[in-house]
């Protein structure tokens, strides 16, 4: 079985994050400092929060479009969209069956 090596995308690397460049996505590593920033501390613990999807998009206004579409659609916002320090506008939800997902903006 051929194995590709996906490298790390630098520009994006935090203290408290990490993200691998797979060619199509991006596959992100959080550390446990992120739960706050991120408004998930009911997650904080033993149990955490074990998945964490990112939709990326074109521009910020789709960020703001987008969420309330998707509360309509079931999901919790747990943060309103806001400019994170590592340069990102994005929200942070809930869908229905609990699994967290961040809309996104890289500037």
């Amino acid at each position: 079985m051929l194995h590709r090596l996906h490298s790390e995308i630098e520009s994006i690397r935090s203290p408290i994050f990490r993200g691998l460049d797979t060619g199509k996505s991006c596959i992100g590593f959080n550390a446990l400092d992120a739960y706050e920033l991120l408004g998930l501390d009911e997650f904080e613990g033993s149990t955490g929060c074990r998945f964490l999807l990112n939709i990326d998009v074109d521009e910020q206004a789709d960020v703001d479009r987008l969420v309330p579409v998707a509360v309509d659609l079931g999901a919790r916002l747990v943060k309103a969209p806001y400019l994170t320090y590592y340069n990102w506008y994005q929200a942070v939800l809930l869908d229905p069956e609990g699994n967290v997902f961040r809309i996104n903006y890289m500037f």
